[in-house]
């Protein structure tokens, strides 16, 4: 069975009887839980470690699990950023170009003028064609990963919980 179809209780039994411990696996929807994770905040729980203190060790145990799927996440935002400021840089160049030509020549010719918006306007598409797949990929990207995260988390925490009950309560 592939790992990506398996939610998280049935990979962690399914690495504990292959004995493979890596500390995250990445699936088609993002990060499941892995054994060495589990196991760090199950050895605080039989040690004693209860409350407040086990909720943290296991949120920043998931967030550490799951930090390598949020790599190249800043590279996409700053692609989403700067794409339209640099073609509004364009425009702005375009336009004063157009003025320009306008203040040396008039208007006699208005192909000139042309040439200068023409530009402004082919800098503000490609910068926005550039920029909106951006923004999209990364919010999908970003939305995707904090839902895995607090999934992984919520199911942690489950299970935690599940161990601290009394058999037969």
């Amino acid at each position: 069975k592939e790992v990506d179809s398996m939610d998280t209780t049935e990979t962690m039994q399914t690495m504990e009887t292959s004995n493979t411990q890596p500390t995250v696996l990445i699936g088609v929807t993002g990060c499941i839980a892995a054994y060495k994770t589990c196991e760090i905040v199950r050895q605080l729980q039989k040690a004693g470690v209860r409350g407040t203190v086990l909720l943290e060790a296991a949120r920043t145990e998931v967030a550490q699990s799951c930090a390598p799927l949020e790599r190249g996440m800043s590279a996409l935002q700053t692609i989403a950023t700067i794409a339209p400021l640099t073609g509004l840089l364009g425009t702005v160049v375009g336009i004063f170009n157009a003025f320009q030509i306008v203040s040396e020549r008039g208007l006699d010719d208005p192909a000139l003028f042309a040439g200068g918006i023409k530009l402004a306007l082919v800098t503000t598409v490609i910068g926005l064609v550039v920029a909106i797949p951006h923004v999209v990929a990364y919010n999908a990207f970003a939305t995707a990963i904090d839902a895995e995260q607090n999934a992984l988390e919520n199911e942690l925490l489950l299970d935690l919980g599940e161990q601290e009950r009394p058999k037969g309560a």
